[in-house]
C-alpha cells in the first residue's frame, strides 16, 4: 500500500524522467540520478524500520525532546459521564 508521500515522489520522478529524456539526457544518467535522489529521501531515511531516527514512537519522542522545544501534554480528569465513562482533557503548558 502506498502512502501519499510515496505516490507524490513517484509521480515527481516520472515527470522529471520524462522531461530529462525529452531534453536529450542519456537514459542511464537519468536513472542513476533518480535512484541516487530516492536513496537520500528524508522520509524514507528517517522512517526506515531498521535504522531510521524516527522509526518508533519512543525514538520520535526522544528526537522531539532533544532537538525541539517539546512540552509534553498534561492530562486532566474531568470526571465521568452519566454512564460512568471517564472524560479527560489534554493541554500543553
Amino acid at each position: 500500500m502506498y502512502t501519499l508521500h510515496q505516490l507524490r515522489i513517484e509521480n515527481c520522478f516520472k515527470a522529471l524522467q520524462a522531461k530529462l529524456l525529452s531534453a536529450g539526457v542519456n537514459a542511464d544518467a537519468v536513472e542513476d540520478a533518480i535512484s541516487e535522489v530516492m536513496k537520500t529521501d528524508f522520509f524514507h531515511v528517517s522512517l526506515n524500520g531498521s535504522d531510521g531516527i524516527l522509526r518508533s514512537h519512543h525514538k520520535r519522542l526522544q528526537y522531539y525532546k532533544d532537538n525541539l522545544l517539546y512540552n509534553e501534554p498534561v492530562v486532566i480528569s474531568l470526571g465521568n459521564t452519566v454512564t460512568g465513562k471517564p472524560v479527560f482533557c489534554h493541554y500543553i503548558p
